[in-house]
């Protein structure tokens, strides 16, 4: 028989995903170290000699870190894994303890957006993740492809909560955010508002 996985232990997971991927002390770099991540000039000689294009001398590390937040978010709130955990939920025994999709997102969302309880600037590497997070929420409430209803109920009600976050957010006259992070966060809320109030454009069942 399918058994699901304890919540305890999904659970420990997803903990280990929020500290190490999601939370704003994950992947710390300091200016130090990225100052020495470099194409070295023989990268860019062995280009010339193979007759491929050469790599520009500077990386871009926040692409690179967000490629790997990005592989972990994307499974974590896609249809599949919101599928399995309605799935799990019937397959628990009644009074059992069970790890919910409603659970899932908010933590997500806690994590990712962990500046705006705290009232801090949003730096580079939080507001490319957070960007992320607002386009998987927008996306899953103008389309229906393959996400199931329940999940997309409980999308919407993250994306209302993280619109309204933002909206005190900038409202609050003691917030200390660059240039940057406010523009940011009004870009977010342009694009939840307008999820919210747009028609849900079905592409398939």
């Amino acid at each position: 028989p399918m058994t699901p996985v304890p919540a305890a232990k999904q659970r420990a997971a997803l903990k280990l995903l929020e500290k190490n991927i999601f939370s704003a002390d994950s992947l710390p770099f300091s200016p130090e170290f990225l100052r020495h991540m470099a194409v070295t000039v023989f990268d860019r000689q062995n280009a010339k000699i193979l007759g491929t294009l050469p790599q520009p001398v500077d990386i871009a590390i926040d692409q690179q870190i967000l490629a790997v937040q990005k592989k972990a978010l994307t499974p974590l709130m896609g249809a599949m894994t919101a599928q399995r955990m309605i799935n799990n939920q019937a397959r628990t025994d009644v009074g059992d303890d069970v790890l919910t999709l409603g659970e899932l997102y908010g933590t997500l969302r806690r994590a990712i957006w962990s500046e705006l309880r705290q009232n801090k600037d949003i730096p580079l590497l939080r507001r490319n993740i957070q960007r992320e997070h607002a386009s998987v929420l927008a996306q899953a409430l103008v389309t229906a492809k393959m996400m199931p209803a329940e999940a997309r109920a409980l999308l919407r009600m993250e994306a209302t909560r993280l619109q309204r976050s933002v909206d005190m957010a900038l409202r609050q006259d003691g917030a200390r955010y660059s240039r940057e992070a406010r523009a940011h966060l009004e870009e977010v809320r342009a694009l939840l508002k307008e999820a919210l109030t747009a028609s849900m454009v079905r592409t398939g069942y």
